[in-house]
């Protein structure tokens, strides 16, 4: 999954993910 740097995503902290 692409998502932005350090964004809650679905529970969790995601960073360049």
């Amino acid at each position: 999954m692409r998502k932005l740097s350090s964004t809650s995503w679905r529970g969790k902290t995601t960073t360049l993910y």
